[in-house]
């Protein structure tokens, strides 16, 4: 009987341990696209105040 709950205990450590580096990896996945998110926006204030300029430029001359 200890056998089984010995067994036991080794496959719900070790399912555990899977849970944990999952939500690690969710985690970094998450950053990542936090990081992606605010990338794209960087570039599409870049692109608007570009537009801006080039729409300045061309009324201007």
């Amino acid at each position: 009987m200890d056998a089984v709950f010995g067994h036991y205990s080794v496959v719900c450590c070790l399912l555990s341990v899977v849970c944990c580096l999952l939500s690690v990896v969710c985690c970094l996945l998450s950053v990542v696209c936090c990081l992606l998110s605010v990338v794209g926006c960087l570039l599409s204030v870049v692109c608007c105040l570009l537009s801006v300029v080039c729409c300045l430029l061309s009324v201007v001359f």
